[in-house]
């Protein structure tokens, strides 16, 4: 939502320009498979992308003004990166970065994100070998889901803007 409220302040918040950045988000997650530069072959990277590009649900979010689309990014890019480092056994610190930086910013998108983000981390807990690394993925899990859940218990940024931005639980 904050994403959408910077585009409608710098283009403008008729239907067009209010829809393409969903459009654009869309067409940027199509292109995921190839965040697995390695582990995956060239063609394998076309079949994805081909798969991205012809299903339905995807499609028809990138025509709506809602998150749907940026969800759909940052969880191929979760998955395209995840896989990356797991095949290669890659100790790229970008790749990790760009890793950890989807993740959050999944659980901040949504709150189906938040449920794909600590359900990727879970799967980093029970492949982590040394108890500080467990320990160290449980701590970033309950912080990220603290850090979204909390303000969504306590009223939302709904409740200190004067509007009724987001679902409250109070």
């Amino acid at each position: 939502n904050s994403l959408l409220f910077a585009w409608t302040h710098a283009f403008g918040s008729s239907e067009v320009p209010v829809r393409l950045l969903s459009l654009l988000i869309g067409i940027l997650a199509v292109f995921t498979p190839w965040l697995a530069s390695r582990s995956l072959t060239p063609l394998q990277k076309r079949i994805c992308f081909a798969v991205l590009c012809l299903m339905p649900l995807p499609i028809h979010y990138s025509q709506e003004a809602r998150n749907y689309s940026l969800l759909f990014l940052l969880s191929a890019s979760s998955l395209f990166c995840y896989y990356e480092i797991l095949v290669t056994d890659s100790r790229s610190r970008v790749r990790h970065m760009l890793l950890h930086v989807s993740l959050v910013l999944l659980a901040f998108a949504h709150l189906f994100g938040l449920l794909l983000a600590t359900s990727f981390l879970a799967v980093m807990f029970w492949r982590a070998r040394s108890a500080p690394r467990r320990i160290g993925i449980a701590v970033y899990g309950l912080a990220l889901s603290a850090a979204v859940m909390v303000p969504l218990l306590l009223g939302g940024s709904g409740k200190h803007m004067g509007g009724n931005f987001w679902i409250t639980f109070g």
